[in-house]
């Protein structure tokens, strides 16, 4: 049965010696009053699992209940895929009390280390963007139980747990996205080489997102690597993983080949990567390539796809699974990014009953959903499947040559039926 209660658990009514930790939209910050459970309520304890006991405020009704059900139901591998990916890590403190609370400023903790969370429901019909806030928060504690730089009140820390949250929850980023504040900054300032102490600056916040991303879907490194490489500031974590001291440099550099100072980037997510280096094939920028330009025969133009560079890709969307008449019908999103010439993406995420799936189709859309007006057409050929992969070639038409490459970053959404 429901447990009604206006006070806290002892635990969670041990007050903080600072300022709350938020995952807050830009602009946004706590409603005056907002503080532990203590100070408000009344709670109802919906439900407990293993490591995490689950409230919501009276007042959401029964679409507080609803949420704190669906969080209930998904808590726990959450918590499993955290542990994972921060080494088998248990973090002190345990179980975490999660409230659901009305409003919509984000999320809060304590300190770093604070084990009870505040969500807000929102509109209260949007369980995975509660549960997106809860893994938000949960990160920043495997953080501080970690101890080796990840630092939740600053940048770096701030990052992490966003992009962890991003990874489980993709679809939930809308409004919390950070990497165009730190793009469409005129002076993009190094919070590579330095960790900026606030988890509030959308600029810095931006910069790290960006930089994760990069180490994770550019260099390739897991996020067991990555996080295991932690440091007081990402350029250190950067030398951790790879043994150089020019992070900033190559980051920075990439970026601004793709988007320019001065121009408007029009990301909408917090991770265009990987982006293709068109100087590595011999190839102008794409915006700086005169009319008519065209890779040269054999250079990404005609010729066998084994001569092709291959990117490796996790989907961003998630997968769904759906058995209906005459078949499984499972689907995947990609972001791809911006190439030269054609390509070849291995796409991941998938578990095919067998090798050889009945149909696979692929579509090429703008990731934005916004009309720009570019000229760019795609063709798509699947060259080979397997039961955890579908590799495909990618090939820009619409200059008549196959030779151009692309500066947007290209999303391929895959229908497979079994």
């Amino acid at each position: 049965m429901p447990v009604t209660e206006r006070r806290a658990p002892a635990q969670s009514r041990q007050r903080a010696g600072g300022r709350m930790h938020v995952f807050a939209l830009p602009g946004s910050h706590l409603p005056p009053g907002r503080g532990l459970a203590a100070d408000g309520g009344p709670y109802t304890l919906r439900g407990g699992t293993d490591h995490f006991n689950v409230y919501s405020e009276d007042s959401l009704g029964q679409a507080g209940d609803t949420l704190a059900q669906g969080v209930l139901a998904s808590c726990e591998a959450e918590y499993a895929r955290l542990q994972d990916w921060f080494g088998g890590l248990t973090p002190p403190g345990l179980p975490f009390n999660i409230y659901v609370v009305s409003g919509n400023f984000g999320a809060y903790h304590a300190t770093c280390a604070a084990t009870e969370l505040h969500c807000a429901a929102f509109a209260g019909d949007d369980v995975d963007l509660v549960r997106m806030l809860v893994v938000a928060e949960e990160v920043e504690v495997f953080e501080a139980a970690q101890g080796g730089g990840w630092d939740c009140g600053a940048s770096n820390g701030e990052g992490l747990s966003r992009i962890l949250a991003t990874e489980l929850y993709p679809a939930e980023l809308n409004g919390f996205a950070s990497a165009a504040s730190w793009l469409d900054t005129p002076d993009r300032p190094d919070f590579v080489n330095r960790n900026d102490p606030t988890d509030t600056n959308y600029v810095s916040i931006g910069s790290s997102t960006l930089f994760l991303n990069w180490l994770r879907y550019q260099l390739n490194y897991t996020w067991q690597d990555i996080i295991a490489a932690a440091a007081p500031t990402l350029a250190q974590t950067y030398t951790k993983l790879t043994g150089k001291t020019d992070g900033w440099q190559q980051f920075s550099g990439l970026l601004q080949a793709r988007f320019p100072v001065g121009t408007p980037s029009g990301l909408k997510s917090d991770n265009p990567f990987p982006i293709a280096d068109a100087q590595r094939n011999g190839h102008p920028p794409v915006s700086e390539r005169p009319s008519g330009w065209a890779a040269p025969v054999g250079q990404g133009r005609t010729g066998s796809s084994a001569a092709l560079p291959e990117l490796v890709l996790q989907p961003s969307g998630r997968r769904r699974d759906q058995s209906l008449a005459g078949g499984v019908y499972s689907w995947n999103t990609y972001n791809g990014g911006s190439a030269a010439w054609d390509v070849i993406w291995k796409l991941l995420g998938w578990n095919f009953a067998g090798p050889v799936p009945a149909v696979v189709l692929c579509q090429a859309r703008q990731s934005d959903n916004i009309d720009h007006g570019w000229t760019d057409q795609f063709v798509i050929q699947v060259i080979e499947t397997g039961r955890d992969f579908v590799r495909i070639r990618v090939r820009r038409i619409d200059d008549g040559t196959g030779g151009s490459g692309w500066g947007q970053n290209l999303r391929i959404d895959v229908l497979a039926i079994e």
